[in-house]
């Protein structure tokens, strides 16, 4: 959407960052790697941030903060995922931007296309990636947190499933609004994974958002692999550990290739033929 105006809205909860995926991650830069890549590509942004204590921000001028008691246990091992899941959605119903997007902290934009987010949400209402096991029942069946139960779905489980970052929403779409307000009455309902949440709402609606795809949320390649994910890589989740290393090794033999051929050309043109 030209000139639309964007906000981004991200959650951090607990008194230690968290991410899940096995990367070690900066305690004293909660934010980033999301914060900055994102400003690169909207620079205009409006940053929001949902949080329980005041460390999580880190006094950064560019970040508004909105601190919240959220109704979860607090005691449970889940606690800070399932907040920041739950105020992911509250992020985005609160916007009063054109286009609201909410992210983990724990993703690197690695392409200036993933401007083209807000076209999606525009024309759809709202877009976010599919989630690379593809399938709810294997989601929901090994997924951490996870509420699902195969003997209540009577889809079998079959349909795809999403992962909840980015999450682009339209403010001004009734029906996206209405899966977001579906989706944070599950989550208080029973609270455990939000992907399992999010299908359920859409399920229920008879809606389902444009689904982006998984080179927009690059994760780990024991899940999903295919060259075409590397080399066209828009946003990479870099909180799991084998995801950076992996996308900077394709880079290099990328650039190692486009230095053969142009080598190559360069001997071809020399030689006449």
């Amino acid at each position: 959407m030209n000139h639309a105006s964007v906000e981004l809205v991200m959650s951090e909860f607990g008194p230690s960052r968290r991410n899940a995926g096995g990367a070690v991650m900066s305690n004293d830069d909660r934010l980033n790697p999301t914060l900055d890549s994102f400003l690169r590509v909207f620079p205009d942004a409006i940053v929001t941030l949902y949080t329980d204590n005041d460390r999580a921000g880190l006094n950064d001028s560019r970040v508004k903060i909105e601190k919240v008691i959220p109704p979860f246990d607090s005691s449970d091992v889940r606690y800070g995922w399932r907040a920041h899941d739950y105020y992911q959605a509250v992020g985005l119903l609160n916007s009063k931007a054109d286009i609201a997007i909410a992210m983990d902290s724990d993703m690197l934009i690695v392409s200036s296309g993933f401007s083209v987010i807000s076209e999606f949400a525009g024309r759809f209402g709202m877009a976010l990636p599919i989630n690379p096991r593809l399938l709810l029942k294997i989601d929901g069946g090994i997924g951490v947190d996870s509420t699902y139960v195969a003997n209540d779905d009577s889809t079998l489980g079959l349909g795809l499933t999403y992962n909840l970052t980015p999450i682009a929403f339209f403010t001004r779409s009734t029906i996206a609004r209405k899966m977001l307000d579906r989706y944070c009455e599950l989550m208080l309902a029973s609270p455990g994974r939000g992907a399992v949440h999010i299908v359920r709402a859409s399920f229920e609606l008879g809606y389902q958002p444009f689904v982006l795809p998984p080179q927009w949320c690059v994760c780990s390649p024991r899940d999903l692999e295919s060259p075409h994910i590397w080399e066209e890589a828009i946003a990479l989740h870099v909180g799991h550990r084998d995801v950076l290393p992996r996308w900077l090794s394709n880079r290099r033999r990328r650039s190692i290739r486009e230095s053969l051929r142009k080598r190559w050309m360069r001997l071809m043109s020399g030689s006449g033929a």
